[in-house]
C-alpha cells in the first residue's frame, strides 16, 4: 500500500510539472512572438516608415524590406491565417483523438481487470520489450501481442487504450494485467483490481457488436 501511495503522488506530480511546463512554455512562447510582432512590425503599420538616413541605408534597408512584405503579408492573408486556425485545431484533434481510438469497436471478454505491481517493473515482456510502468501496455492470455484494444471499467465508466505486448495474467479469475499507469487512470489502483469489458476492432462471433 505504501508503493502504490508513493506511486501514484509520483504520476500526479509529474502530470502537474508537465501541465505547468507546458503552460508556461506556451506563454512565453505567445509572449515572443507577440513582442516580435510589436518590435519589427508596428513601425510599418501606419503609414510608410521615414526615409533612412544615408548612411543607414545601407544597414537596414534589406531588413526593412523584409519587414513590409512580412506586414503585408500578415495584412492581406486573413483567410490564410483561417486556415492556419483550421489546421492547428485539426491537429489538436488528431492529438487528442487519434485514428487509432477510433472505432467500431467490438465487446470481446468481460471480467476482472489487475495491474503490474513493482516486482514485475522494467522486466522483459513477452515480445521482448522492457516493461515501463507509465506506458499504455497490458497483458492477456490469448489476444495476439501488439493487439490494441480498449479496456472500460464497468463501475466508473472510465477507459484507456492499451497495447498487448505481455502474456498474464497468471491469477485465477483474472483476464488482463495493465500498467500501473494504465491501472491508474482507469482508477483501479487503489483497489487492485476491477472488473472490466474488453474491446477489440474484430468482432469476437459469440459477441455481438456493441458500437464505438
Amino acid at each position: 500500500m505504501k508503493n502504490e501511495n508513493c506511486f501514484d503522488k509520483f504520476l500526479l506530480g509529474l502530470w502537474v510539472a508537465a501541465s505547468l511546463f507546458f503552460r508556461l512554455a506556451f506563454k512565453a512562447l505567445s509572449l515572443f512572438v507577440l513582442g516580435v510582432r510589436f518590435l519589427v512590425l508596428l513601425p510599418f503599420r501606419h503609414g510608410e516608415r521615414k526615409k533612412p538616413d544615408d548612411k543607414r541605408i545601407k544597414s537596414d534597408g534589406l531588413f526593412a524590406n523584409l519587414a513590409k512584405r512580412v506586414d503585408a503579408r500578415m495584412r492581406e492573408s486573413k483567410g490564410l491565417r483561417r486556415a492556419a486556425f483550421v489546421v492547428f485545431v485539426l491537429f489538436a484533434a488528431y492529438c487528442a483523438y487519434p485514428p487509432s481510438h477510433w472505432g467500431p469497436w467490438y465487446r470481446y471478454q468481460t471480467g476482472v481487470a489487475s495491474y503490474y505491481g513493482p516486482g514485475f517493473w522494467f522486466n522483459r515482456t513477452a515480445n521482448g520489450d522492457i516493461f515501463i510502468p507509465l506506458f499504455m501496455t497490458a497483458a492477456h492470455k490469448t489476444l495476439p501481442l501488439g493487439t490494441f484494444v480498449k479496456v472500460v471499467n464497468v463501475e466508473t465508466g472510465k477507459c484507456v487504450y492499451v497495447t498487448i505486448n505481455d502474456r498474464g495474467p497468471f491469477v485465477k479469475n483474472r483476464i488482463i494485467d495493465l500498467s500501473s499507469f494504465a491501472g491508474w487512470r482507469l482508477g483501479i489502483r487503489h483497489k487492485g483490481t476491477g472488473k472490466v469489458l474488453i474491446y477489440t476492432k474484430k468482432l469476437n462471433s459469440s459477441l455481438k457488436k456493441v458500437g464505438f
